[in-house]
């Protein structure tokens, strides 16, 4: 009788290696790894299609004939959707959580949408709706994958989510180096005509006061767009893929537990009886699913004021940090591009990659280490790090090699403050979906302020706008 109950648990559960064979549980841990890479390689993804939105900025402005504070308000409207759809992939993951995969698949496509048909847009407000597709499909990832590698890994999610996360480092990473054979360069030199020839030159422009000449090519956002769009939806089908795998999966689990609801049963009467129990059940348990997904209590183990609290804390962490890390990420190309600092197009796309590669860097060293440092030791450490560069920058605001190397420490060492906090509050919490939810919503909505900020801000002084920002911010 105790094993038998002890199988009833486990089926529950849907899988405890107490009941399974060997072979069970080999496969059971293959797809646990399986559906860990498919969901890092998927944030990799997603990286380069939202970070290359930095790099190809100049272009964009270009395009719909706007300056940096419309194309920043335009920015910002990626994050709006991005903090709605967020929440509300937090609260479908939650209380579907087989589904999860088809919410992601569902997602991809919408962010497909937005990636094809942004470079055909050629005025402001159609940007704004191709960047709000790009948004809307982006939150859901964010809070249903989170939530799908904790409740893979359980108590041993810290390494798991901070390779997630390397992820979104490696994407960003590639987005400068995608985009750099299609950016627009712009060129100047002396008009120094020494004949009566005179050459005529398009998208340029004159400067009689010191005879200067500057010419901008033509830049190509199609190519990059129309290369992601292709690889963000050949990847929805290994959403699509994982999802049905779930199901079977769930399915079998299902016909045991009846098989098992059927053999306890004494007649056909208490057989049917049984079966519209289960119906009554199921429905219940939906309504309690959502109210407990919903209820601050549920992350708070209990305690609503303190699930309150947490949430608090949780939701202004994001806000700060993942402003400093979408700001400087959007705007450091078109600021060492167009500060006359002697950047060529090339240089600002390796600048770019490099701060992305140290935020690589930075996520992979945090991964290591968060094996055997406490995560509170590490974002302390990280914080006093940042306010340290950002102080180097200010007071440095003209130094090429300053930009460089803290541009490099910064990526560095505001890479692992996203996972870091996750790993922070799970050690006082339960790690709920809508907790992640909540998490990415305060990175939206500080993502979205700050950008506009930083836009406007760009588009009045262009020399000591970033530093002075993220000085503001940490």
């Amino acid at each position: 009788m105790l094993r038998q109950k002890e199988t009833e648990e486990a089926i529950k559960k849907h899988i405890t290696y107490s009941t399974l064979g060997p072979t069970e549980i080999n496969m059971a841990t293959f797809w646990k790894i399986f559906k860990t890479i498919v969901l890092f390689f998927g944030c990799a993804v997603l990286g380069v299609y939202y970070s290359m939105t930095g790099p190809l900025l100049p272009d964009l402005k270009i395009m719909v004939n706007a300056d940096y504070e419309e194309i920043a308000r335009v920015v910002s409207a990626m994050n709006a959707p991005f903090l709605l759809s967020t929440l509300m992939g937090g609260l479908i993951s939650d209380s579907y959580r087989r589904y999860v995969g088809l919410i992601l698949f569902i997602a991809q496509l919408i962010a497909v949408i937005g990636l094809v048909f942004t470079p055909w847009c050629r005025v402001l407000w159609l940007l704004g709706i191709m960047f709000f597709l790009q948004g809307a499909g982006v939150g859901p990832f964010t809070s249903g994958g989170n939530a799908w590698i904790v409740w893979l890994w359980g108590a041993d999610s810290d390494a798991p989510v901070h390779s997630f996360h390397f992820g979104w480092g490696l994407g960003a990473f590639l987005a400068p180096q995608l985009t750099k054979p299609f950016v627009s360069e712009t060129f100047t030199w002396r008009n120094e005509t020494q004949n009566n020839s005179i050459i005529k030159i398009t998208n340029s422009s004159e400067d009689d006061g010191n005879n200067t000449l500057t010419y901008t090519t033509e830049g190509y956002p199609l190519y990059p767009y129309s290369i992601m769009a292709c690889v963000a939806f050949v990847y929805s089908l290994l959403y699509l893929m994982l999802y049905f795998q779930e199901r079977n999966e769930f399915m079998n689990n299902e016909t045991k537990q009846m098989e098992m609801d059927q053999k306890d049963a004494s007649d056909k009467e208490n057989n049917t009886t049984r079966e519209d129990q289960i119906v009554h059940e199921r429905s219940d348990k939906l309504m309690h699913r959502i109210k407990q997904a919903l209820s601050p209590s549920s992350c708070g183990r209990g305690e609503t004021s303190f699930g309150i609290q947490m949430s608090i804390l949780v939701f202004t962490y994001h806000f700060l940090i993942v402003a400093g890390e979408r700001s400087w990420g959007q705007y450091l190309y078109s600021y060492s591009k167009e500060s006359n600092l002697g950047f060529t197009s090339a240089d600002s796309s390796d600048l770019h990659s490099a701060f992305w590669l140290c935020f690589l860097i930075g996520r992979g060293v945090a991964t290591l280490i968060s094996k055997w440092c406490p995560p509170n030791i590490m974002v302390t450490g990280e914080l006093f790090a940042l306010l340290a560069c950002s102080i180097v920058l200010v007071s440095f605001p003209k130094s090429v090699l300053v930009l460089w190397i803290a541009s490099c420490a910064f990526g560095f060492f505001i890479a692992p403050l996203f996972p870091g906090g996750i790993s922070i509050y799970n050690q006082y919490m339960d790690v709920t979906a809508m907790v992640l939810a909540l998490s990415q919503g305060g990175a939206a909505f500080g993502s979205m302020l700050w950008n506009w900020i930083t836009g406007k801000t760009a588009h009045r002084i262009f020399y000591r706008f970033a530093h002075m920002i993220e000085d503001i911010k940490f």
